[in-house]
């Protein structure tokens, strides 16, 4: 919508992350992907990782997913694109942390690359801020 553009505009200046719900209709990944593009500065985290972020994934260097109400099927295809652009996500309280944790270590991927994905890539990622 035209209303956020000068939102993105000094976001994607100031280099600011944005955490987006996504989800269906205003919050798809398809959305997101044209702002995304439109502002390549602007590193945007997309929540849940599903299939449609997947494909946001693959298309755009500044979008990342985290991996908060998904399934280690889905994290192991993120890690096949870019393992350095997965982060941990919990979304509590509406998930347990433990068990979101669990998911990540179910994940058929190196211990190396969970513990990216548990801490170390989002270390790397505020501290480029």
């Amino acid at each position: 919508h035209p209303f956020f553009n000068k939102f993105f505009e000094k976001t994607n200046e100031l280099q600011l992350p944005i955490l987006f719900h996504s989800g269906d209709g205003f919050s798809s990944p398809g959305l997101i992907l044209k702002i995304a593009k439109r502002h390549p500065k602007l590193p945007i985290i997309l929540g849940h990782l599903k299939e449609s972020a997947i494909n946001a994934l693959k298309e755009c260097k500044n979008i990342y997913v985290e991996t908060s109400g998904t399934l280690p099927d889905f994290i192991e295809l993120a890690v096949g694109i870019d393992e350095d652009r997965v982060l941990f996500g919990s979304d509590a309280p509406y998930y347990r942390y433990p068990t979101q944790i669990a998911i990540v270590e179910a994940a058929e991927i190196s211990k190396k690359c969970k513990k990216k994905i548990l801490y170390e890539n989002f270390q790397r990622f505020i501290s480029q801020k």
